[in-house]
């Protein structure tokens, strides 16, 4: 029936044909056909009288179809429409894919029916019925092949199904988040309106394009794309820094997700994004002569890992993210944070530069070293890691336009238990302080300013990603958010 309604325009007659060109077997052939099982009126939404859950992809009761009394249904105008869309927005992502692109359909299906199966509360009926109803949508269909391309089959009931105390994220919006940064990998290049003039690294939109010239840096940086979504949701994270401990692991899925957000969120925003976990080492002087002097062979190095880095005008803009709660409803801090003390934890120096940023005992003076280091790249700027330094009296080859830092702005849970990011006024009051240990003309020397730059601290708030999905999408988003709980204008 959907490839009837299909086949009623050129557009949807060539999308039959990309549906046709995944079909290699038997098991292709009835995996396409579970997925478009999805828009039949089988799914038991609970007790609701909104016939757009009894009839969630767009199939609606047809009473005077000839072909279709009433006991089965008809097609609605716009389904084959929305499929064919989703196919063509997704031809390179399925090109990639090859034959996984019907399995991909094919597990997505299944894990529908399963929370249906499953489902006993109203809820949780609901909850089936929503990933159903969204099916054909083209965020969909780019997020569950992303998810599938980058982790296998398993991790598309991982992402759809994944649940953990506190969660600060929804698993649709991390499904539509992950299919649209997959989707910004490959964009056709813009040609240039200047006769004769060749388009500029940057200029076709895609995501790390400036890195386009550079296979081997660009291939590096999908792959920390896909560490990152691991990292995002704990059911196919590969490692955490301390793989026992499941609150790091929590506290890593709170992080990375939030760093997927932002990611989108500053790709949507045309900033030219070049790398993610990108290693840098800054130099810190214990002496102001040796400093004066650029006395590299005296500095101690220290490693830092930039979350996003930006390709700014006049050199690199590190973005650091992070997804903290605050104590109770207060808007305080939930732990403190130390301020770091100058020239401690040299023995790591650059051999695990943040390893105990998921710790949640260390995290607070972990984060205060990450922000007084970035300070240090912005004043001297910086190398790549292990890089040998320059001779004295020598800049430093990469330099560092400035940082910026992103906390979650989020509340989760009923009134009894619920959870909220810091105030921006507790957060920077708590990372105002001048590291110890060091002089302010020291510090200065290092950092070109006397105090702690907080203004480049910025509370963001989840309902900002929501901008780049498509709206019957977004309204699906909006409602599972409510469902769990999950508030978009937290304070």
């Amino acid at each position: 029936i959907i490839i009837a309604d299909m086949a009623k325009d050129e557009e949807g007659r060539e999308a039959i044909k990309t549906l046709a060109s995944m079909i290699g077997s038997t098991d292709d052939f009835f995996d396409i056909l579970e997925f478009i099982s999805l828009g039949d009126d089988e799914i038991d939404p609970g007790e609701s009288d909104d016939t757009a859950f009894l009839f969630p992809s767009g199939l609606q009761p047809g009473s005077d179809s000839v072909l279709f009394p009433s006991a089965y249904a008809v097609v609605a105008p716009n389904l084959g429409r929305t499929f064919t869309q989703a196919l063509k927005e997704a031809i390179p992502i399925i090109s990639r894919a090859k034959g996984a692109g019907t399995k991909s359909m094919g597990e997505y299906a299944r894990t529908v029916r399963k929370l249906q199966r499953d489902a006993v509360t109203d809820i949780q009926k609901r909850a089936a019925a929503r990933v159903a109803k969204i099916a054909f949508n083209k965020d969909t269909f780019k997020g569950i092949l992303a998810v599938s391309g980058r982790g296998g089959l398993q991790k598309i009931r991982n992402v759809l199904t994944c649940r953990y105390p506190g969660q600060r994220n929804s698993p649709l919006l991390m499904l539509g988040i992950i299919g649209y940064l997959e989707s910004q990998l490959f964009i056709p290049s813009t040609p240039s309106n200047v006769e004769g003039e060749e388009d500029e690294p940057g200029q076709d939109g895609s995501l790390f394009a400036s890195l386009k010239d550079d296979e081997e840096e660009y291939q590096k940086q999908i792959l920390e794309l896909q560490k990152v979504i691991f990292g995002a949701i704990p059911g196919f994270c590969q490692a955490s820094k301390n793989p026992k401990n499941e609150s790091a692991l929590i506290s890593q899925a709170h992080g990375k997700a939030f760093q997927l957000m932002q990611l989108a969120i500053l790709h949507a925003a045309k900033r030219d994004i070049i790398g993610l976990e990108v290693e840098r080492d800054v130099f810190l002087f214990t002496k102001t002569l040796d400093l004066s002097n650029q006395n590299y062979d005296k500095a101690l190095i220290y490693g830092r890992d930039v979350d996003i880095l930006e390709k700014g005008k006049n050199g690199e803009v590190w973005h650091e993210q992070k997804s903290w709660k605050g104590k109770g409803q207060t808007g305080k801090l939930n732990f403190g944070v130390t301020p770091w003390k100058w020239r401690s934890g040299a023995r790591q120096q650059r051999a695990d530069a943040d390893f105990d940023e998921f710790d949640t005992k260390l995290k607070g003076s972990a984060g205060h070293r990450q922000f007084v280091l970035d300070h240090v790249g912005a004043g001297l700027g910086a190398t790549k890691r292990r890089a040998t330094p320059p001779s004295s009296n020598e800049n430093l080859p990469i330099d560092v336009e400035g940082f910026e830092w992103q906390f979650q702005k989020f509340t989760t849970g009923k009134t009894a238990n619920k959870s909220k990011n810091p105030s921006r006024s507790n957060i920077v009051n708590s990372f105002s302080k001048l590291p110890t240990g060091i002089t302010g003309g020291l510090f200065r020397g290092h950092a070109d300013r006397g105090s702690m730059n907080t203004d480049s601290i910025t509370i963001g708030a989840i309902g900002a990603i929501l901008a780049i999905l498509e709206d019957d999408f977004k309204a699906a988003v909006k409602e599972e958010l409510e469902a769990e709980e999950i508030f978009l204008n937290a304070e």
